[in-house]
């Protein structure tokens, strides 16, 4: 090997170690404040002392006999991509195989909480620092780790690697600005080819998110191929339908509520949309009588939000999912009348 390759590598060695020793000091110094953070909002009532544990790497689930492969989806877009591979991986193998999914929003947990088979586990991941993850991996000792989309959480890689956990990244991809953000940074961009060079197996979205993650490090033996986007694999609807299916009994109760009404769905509304919808809809109930319109904002975390200004601004009846009760109160969901 040349002298000028060697210093190269060695170059590349000690901007990956200044990234890595700058992301671990950073994430340990702001440990304490993001508990103080956690515990004001279990004391606030804002989420339950349980859900603090696990941000924190505490786990409160035991964890089950037998192998575990742990998923990692990081809200619910993610997690649609997740549940086709994790519905297969409970087909492929037997009952003493489970799968611990974690997620990072609690929009997501929420959904997946109780709504999944016996054999998944779900819970909050842990904050992205050595000691939290260590924890964590203490307590489930995972066979293998599935990261979805992303590969950016040096913490739970490294500590992955240490521990001698196979690592998978599915769905992968790169935008073009977060290309960028890493491949214009020596110490981030070495860092993340360190990362990368920690998983077994990576399977982007296209042939362009293979190149880019080719330029930032990974190998082609690492990338047998690309998946196109996951989130229309096959398996997808009936998946999502085993997670959304409601209950009989709100089944016909929604059908006898919304019976011989025109119903307009405006779903994955982001800021500034939902006006939009609420005024179209004001407009339009003279020309359509008896119109229903379901709204559906991005994140969960809205709804009451754009349930007040519909109802403040433009003086339109509005019912949340949420307070629609079975059978007893037939209501309409999310709905301006």
């Amino acid at each position: 090997m040349s002298s000028s390759a060697t210093a190269a590598g060695w170059a590349k060695q000690a901007w990956a170690s200044l990234g890595r020793l700058s992301y671990t000091s950073l994430s340990l110094l702001a440990l304490p404040s993001y508990a103080a953070e956690l515990a004001a909002h279990a004391l606030t009532g804002q989420q339950t002392p349980d859900l603090a544990y696990e941000r924190l790497g505490l786990c409160t689930a035991e964890r089950p006999a037998g192998p575990v492969l742990w998923f990692h989806a990081f809200s619910i877009g993610e997690s649609a991509v997740a549940l086709p591979v994790i519905f297969r991986c409970l087909l492929e193998y037997n009952e003493h195989v489970h799968v611990l999914l974690t997620t990072s929003t609690p929009e997501a947990r929420t959904l997946l909480q109780n709504s999944l088979p016996p054999r998944v586990t779900v819970q909050f991941l842990p904050l992205d620092n050595m000691l939290c993850m260590r924890q964590f991996l203490a307590h489930w000792k995972p066979q293998a780790c599935i990261l979805m989309e992303s590969p950016a959480w040096p913490a739970l890689v490294e500590c992955c690697a240490a521990a001698g956990v196979r690592l998978a990244l599915l769905n992968a991809r790169l935008s073009s600005r977060v290309f960028l953000s890493w491949f214009c940074s020596a110490p981030r961009r070495a860092l993340l080819g360190s990362m990368l060079s920690s998983f077994n197996l990576i399977v982007p979205q296209s042939d362009i998110d293979v190149g880019r993650f080719r330029i930032l490090g990974a190998t082609l033996g690492q990338m047998p191929g690309w998946c196109s986007d996951l989130k229309y694999a096959a398996a997808l609807g009936t998946s999502v339908w085993h997670l959304w299916r409601p209950r009989p009994g709100r089944i016909a109760a929604l059908r006898q509520a919304v019976a011989g009404r025109t119903i307009w769905v405006a779903a994955h509304t982001a800021p500034g949309e939902d006006e939009a919808v609420g005024s179209c809809h004001v407009r339009l109930r003279s020309d359509w009588k008896g119109l229903l319109t379901v709204l559906v904002p991005r994140t969960s975390s809205r709804c009451k939000q754009v349930a007040a200004m519909l109802a403040d601004e433009l003086s339109l009846k509005v019912v949340l999912w949420s307070k629609v009760v079975d059978i007893i109160a037939p209501a309409t969901p999310a709905a301006a009348a």
